[in-house]
């Protein structure tokens, strides 16, 4: 039977309009942006349980209901070896988010206790809202999921530690995958969402001095890397590894300390972003290490004044991460990077691992200080099924000798000195200068001069 064109078009119209009704109702996933940076805060501990020194960067939750709002900052200390999510409610805590309907937050459960987190109890409530990193007003209609985690109430302890920071967790185990990618596309050309975290070290020679060190400049990076230079990403990560619930850098080593073999853990490098050292090694291996630093140091295997020590004469360690292509980049951390001098004596940055640490199962793995060296990206890929896969990439970074500041301020100098010289030779020596104060100076109204004169 053969429609007339008044149906077909109304058939045609109808479709149309059903195709744009299911698109309206499953609105697009908000576009991340690129290298946007979240730059890091110290909190030092008054009293510490365990970690004196915690980092932190501002995040953004929730939107007013149906309007525009530009949400509310909070700052959380970043931990990629965790999954835990722990936004402070500003009812119970005395500072944090405000969660009602009127900023887009809902609470799903009843307060109950939490896993403590570095020795410290917490009790919360399930809870979800949107989660922002750059500043912008958007509305909440662009957002098709929100992001759970736990409305935390902090005691004192908390707050001694920590300060009024919450709690953001970057591990395997955290809700934040899937929230950035049901949320969120990635940028125009990539499959993929990074995070880059690296800490910009004041004074290198501190690094291991918790009271002293200072990380200026750090940043996290959303959808970017704060380094220009040359990078490599690993094989993708198995499930056995993810499951562990922290990153493993696979295939990673550390070269052989002091005539040892090259130490290649089965489960790759473990990464722990809160453990402030270099190395984190078994109380026996830690213990053998430190032996071998300060015989270098000291001539001794026990510690030293820095006027009995020689820093020059300690090897540094180095890291090896590969790429999945075979691609490698070798960290090298000078002795400087890993020994300091408090109150005068040697403290190296070397940790006894615990049954407490997110890397208790690894052989061997790397503290916060490796951030200092290298700085590290995990990358997440999703195809349009939402699936995710994991990887880790390590980028090269440069950093300065003892000697570029000496030649920067000599060069400096220099310059200062040629600007004044050339002010000077200006002034002193103006060619309108000479003719007016010089003996060739004449008046005015002088007749007129011939070749006779």
């Amino acid at each position: 039977m053969q429609r007339s064109p008044a149906t077909v078009i109304l058939v045609s119209s109808i479709i149309v309009l059903a195709w744009l009704g299911q698109a309206y109702s499953q609105p697009a996933p908000y576009s991340l942006g690129k290298n946007i940076g979240l730059s890091l805060s110290e909190q030092l501990a008054s009293t510490a349980v365990n970690n004196p020194l915690s980092l932190n960067a501002p995040f953004i939750f929730g939107l007013s209901s149906g309007e525009d709002s530009p949400g509310q900052k909070q700052n959380m200390i970043f931990d990629i070896s965790v999954g835990s999510i722990y936004v402070p409610d500003s009812a119970s805590s005395g500072f944090g988010i405000n969660c009602d309907s009127s900023t887009t937050c809902s609470k799903s459960g009843v307060p109950g206790p939490l896993p403590t987190y570095s020795g410290v109890p917490v009790t919360g409530t399930p809870a979800s809202t949107l989660l922002r990193f750059s500043s912008g007003k958007l509305k909440d209609s662009q957002f098709p999921a929100p992001l759970p985690f736990q409305l935390a109430t902090f005691n004192d302890l908390w707050k001694n530690q920590f300060g009024n920071n919450g709690l953001l967790g970057f591990g395997p185990s955290s809700a934040l995958w899937d929230f950035v990618a049901n949320t969120y596309s990635p940028t125009k050309g990539q499959d993929h969402f990074d995070f880059s975290f690296y800490l910009v070290a004041r004074d290198l020679s501190k690094l291991a001095d918790t009271g002293s060190v200072k990380f200026d400049g750090s940043q996290i990076t959303v959808n970017g890397r704060y380094t220009s230079t040359e990078q490599v990403v690993s094989a993708a990560l198995t499930t056995d590894s993810l499951n562990l619930g922290a990153w493993y850098f696979p295939k990673a080593s550390i070269k052989g300390w002091y005539g040892q073999q090259d130490l290649t853990p089965p489960a790759g490098l473990c990464i722990d972003s809160m453990i402030h050292a270099l190395v984190i090694l078994p109380t026996l291996e830690a213990a053998s290490l430190r032996a071998a630093v300060f015989n270098q140091l000291c001539g001794q295997n026990t510690g030293c004044t820095s006027d009995n020590s020689k820093i020059s004469g300690v090897s540094p360690i180095e890291f090896n991460l590969p790429s999945s292509s075979g691609d490698m980049i070798t960290v090298k951390v000078p002795a400087t990077g890993f020994i300091s001098f408090v109150n005068n004596q040697a403290v190296l940055a070397i940790a006894d691992a615990t049954s407490s640490y997110a890397c208790k199962n690894s052989l061997v793995s790397a503290g916060r200080l490796l951030f200092a060296f290298t700085e590290i990206t995990i990358r997440m890929q999703v195809n349009d099924q939402k699936q995710k896969t994991f990887y880790l990439g390590a980028s090269k970074v440069y950093l300065p000798s003892k000697w570029f500041y000496f030649w920067l301020l000599m060069a400096l100098i220099g310059l200062l000195l040629f600007i004044f010289g050339m002010i000077f030779v200006v002034r002193n020596y103006s060619p309108n200068k000479a003719y007016f104060d010089g003996s060739a100076q004449r008046n005015l109204d002088d007749p007129p001069r011939t070749l006779s004169d």
